[in-house]
Formats: structure tokens, sequence, C-alpha cells
């Protein structure tokens, strides 16, 4: 999973270079038409570079500054708000559940998302995450395979089960989607960003 413009990454490294290279040269009092000055400098080049990349890693990927035309997606970490709709069928009432109150939870590194989704009745933790750029569209996508474990005390009706969901951002602070499981279940996902702060609670 990237979240970086690939051309521009190649880019910034080799336009950095050589302006690392220049610098290094001038401080070093070293002269680049001699070999041995690049077995020098060269050195320097890389572990300033990857302090540089572990530092954009780290926290200068969230800054706006790099947002839309070098780093691809914003930061989604904090809590989404919204509701499901599912076409499962209460064995019971052998009625629609309706309109599901949810709660997401995401923790959003530079290379790692994960989602925790929160509903009245069940809690289900994210694998095998994927954002994908569809640059044709201009879409950006969540996609993710979900483990869904309902509340012990409707094991009865609920089992733990697995599923898929794809996420269509709109804009930084909505998302929309559907979603489909193993037991032939499916539905749609209506998510707002909430808070920064990851939540404990449905509020």
């Amino acid at each position: 999973m990237t979240n970086l413009d690939i051309k521009k990454k190649i880019w910034i490294i080799l336009s950095s270079s050589v302006v690392l290279a220049f610098v290094l040269s001038l401080i070093n009092k070293l002269n680049l038409n001699e070999l041995s000055s690049w077995m020098t400098i060269v050195p320097q080049i890389i572990s300033v570079e990857l302090f540089f990349y572990w530092l954009f890693k780290k926290f200068l990927w969230q800054h706006k500054i790099f947002s839309g035309w070098l780093v691809l997606f914003p930061s989604l970490d904090g809590t989404w708000i919204g509701e499901m709709q599912s076409n499962y069928i209460n064995p019971e009432t052998k009625e629609k559940m309706g309109t599901i109150p949810c709660m997401a939870i995401i923790v959003h590194n530079f290379d790692k998302i994960t989602i925790k989704m929160v509903t009245l009745e069940s809690v289900s933790f994210s694998f095998s995450e994927k954002l994908e750029f569809v640059k044709e569209k201009n879409e950006k996508l969540i996609t993710y395979s979900f483990i869904n474990d309902p509340s012990l005390l409707l094991d009865y009706r609920s089992n733990s089960h697995k599923g898929t969901a794809i996420l269509l951002m709109n804009g930084k602070n909505k998302m929309t989607g559907s979603y489909y499981t193993n037991r032939g279940t499916k539905g749609l996902i209506n998510l707002e960003r909430f808070s920064k702060k990851k939540l404990d609670e449905m509020p």
C-alpha cells in the first residue's frame, strides 16, 4: 500500500540527491570530478535522505503542504460516525434490520491503515487493507477485509463472519461505500468524520 505519487517521489529523490551532492561537496571541500570525493559523499547523501524519509513518514506526511500533489490520501486518523443499511433478515422478526448506527475508529499511519467498525450489536476488525487512487476518475478508495464478531448475547442468531468493504472518499471528511459478507449479506455504509480523537464508545 502506498500513499505517495510515485513519479513525484522519484523526482524528489533525484533532485534532492543532486542538491545534497553539491552542498556536501562545499561543506567537505571536495572536488566532484574525483571518484574519491563521491565515495565520501554518497554514504552521507544516503544517510541524510534516510533520516528525512523517516521524519516524513513519521510526522511530515500529514501536513497539508504535501496533500494532493505528493501525498494522495489525507490522514484518516480518528473517529467517524455514520450509519449502515443491510439486507440482513432478523430470523425472529423476519424483517430487515433497517438503518444501523455505526462508528469507525481509524488508525492511519503513512503506509498502514486499520479500521475498527462498531455497531450496537457487533464489532469488526479490518485486515488486508488497501488505499487506491484511481487517477482517471480522481477517486480515492479504501478497500479492506474484516472479521465481524457479534455480541455474545446475540450469537444465537448472528455468528462470527468475514467480509469485504469498499469505501469512496467524498472530500476529506466523508466516505460512502458498500460491503458484503461470506454469509450472503450486503449493505451500504455512510461515514462522516466526528473527531480526530479515537473514542472508546459511540457518542
